[in-house]
């Protein structure tokens, strides 16, 4: 949980280049937003992905090919199942309290990562229980594709 918890941080805290992410909304769904989702989950399926013995067996066999081909099946991958992903962000972030959420957008906002952090703690668990199961499925598509 940790992992995702840091990863969720680390993207929200980052932002895109020197802008601070805004929330569309005071909502989860306006936070999801401002949290890439699909970045996110392109992220973190390339690295399940490029840690198994899988991708090192595919790269051996494809040569140069591999590296091309493995980010066209994680690209599909993540065209795919982006929508799942973001709905059990979503789903996740509804745990908050409206007043909590915009907390969470505010701290954005202000690059307040102790802030966020805090409260990607509190929804850290229930965000690997919906998307783990979605991660590895996806990683499984990915290896099956570039195999």
């Amino acid at each position: 949980m940790k992992r995702f918890v840091t990863i969720i941080a680390a993207f929200a805290v980052a932002g895109c280049g020197t802008m601070s992410p805004h929330c569309a909304s005071n909502d989860a769904q306006g936070l999801v937003e401002a949290l890439r989702p699909e970045a996110q989950f392109k992220s973190m399926l390339k690295g399940v992905v490029n840690r198994t013995q899988t991708a090192k067996m595919a790269a051996a066999k494809d040569g140069s090919a591999a590296g091309q081909k493995l980010d066209q099946a994680i690209d599909d991958a993540v065209e795919r199942h982006a929508g799942e992903w973001k709905r059990n962000l979503v789903l996740s972030w509804q745990a908050l309290s409206p007043a909590e959420v915009e907390q969470v957008c505010t701290a954005l906002e202000q690059r307040d990562q102790q802030t966020f952090t805090r409260f990607a703690q509190r929804v850290g668990s229930k965000v690997q229980s919906r998307n783990e199961p979605l991660l590895r499925r996806s990683a499984v598509e990915v290896l099956d594709a570039v195999w």
